[in-house]
């Protein structure tokens, strides 16, 4: 769909923070879910899961999480192994999709892709193994969505961009609060198209015809 003009009924926000950005060889840190039942917060959760391959310094600048930090909390029982976080985050995606969710996220493409890369090089198959039909997975890229209502290239459309111009609480940067402003932003985007769509239809009311002539009568040619 190129304009949202209405909110499905079962919404997730799904997002990763992770040790850098190459799907193939990093991996998620922390996994953030964040579910609306009829436009309203259902359900949140965030979860950490210790990484087998370092965080890429670049990435901890972004999200603030270190190594250390990771370690204490598995040490703690606070952080899953890393095969277990993402065996918790397939479940639950598992869940979400066989009960009709829209996931919503900025390039929620990239989560997917490095949650499923993981599945494989933990021998654990990938999403479509373990029932989540990746042919049918109904993603809302809220950054596509904003080309598709804004044809304006020079702007910029990541995740703390959208929120800065929606009025949204940012994210900044854990997959918990990245995943509810993802959702909000979808929802102040569908009350935009929909005031854009009724503001056109009222204007179109309000163009006079040709039919109208003196007393009433059809104007002449």
């Amino acid at each position: 769909m190129d304009l949202w003009q209405h909110i499905p009924a079962l919404l997730v926000g799904f997002d990763i923070e992770s040790t850098g950005l190459d799907t193939e060889v990093d991996e998620p840190i922390s996994y953030g879910f964040a579910v609306y039942q009829d436009g309203q917060l259902l359900e949140e959760e965030e979860f950490f899961a210790l990484p087998g391959v370092p965080i890429h310094p670049a990435a901890e600048k972004v999200h603030g999480v270190s190594r250390t930090r990771l370690e204490e909390m598995f040490r703690n029982g606070s952080a899953h192994s890393s095969q277990a976080g993402v065996t918790r985050a397939a479940q639950r995606l598992q869940e979400f999709h066989a009960a009709g969710a829209h996931f919503v996220g900025a390039f929620p493409q990239y989560d997917f892709q490095m949650t499923t890369s993981l599945l494989r090089r933990h021998s654990m198959g990938d999403l479509a193994v373990l029932g989540f039909d990746l042919a049918t997975v109904r993603l809302i890229d809220v950054c596509q969505h904003d080309r598709n209502m804004d044809g304006d290239r020079s702007r910029r459309r990541n995740l703390t961009a959208l929120a800065e111009r929606h009025g949204v609480t940012p994210g900044n940067h854990s997959a918990l609060g990245d995943a509810k402003a993802a959702v909000e932003v979808f929802f102040r985007q569908v009350d935009f198209n929909v005031a854009n769509s009724l503001e056109t239809q009222v204007a179109a009311m309000r163009i006079p015809t040709e039919t109208s002539g003196v007393d009433g009568a059809p104007a002449g040619r």
